[in-house]
């Protein structure tokens, strides 16, 4: 029982380290997905208007 709440308590610990110590990067990531989906939806958008004419 013993080993059992032990376990529990380092993986508790080891996820509250983590969601703490990778913030910065978590952010990142974000970001540079946003940054990339807003891209794809302007080259979409660019396309778009090519294919129709409007150029």
């Amino acid at each position: 029982m013993n080993l059992l709440l032990a376990l529990a308590v380092g993986l508790l610990a080891s996820m509250l380290a983590s969601f703490l110590l990778l913030k910065g990067m978590r952010e990142e990531m974000i970001d540079h997905i946003d940054r990339r989906f807003k891209e794809r939806r302007e080259e979409k958008k660019r396309l778009r208007a090519e294919l129709r004419g409007d150029s």
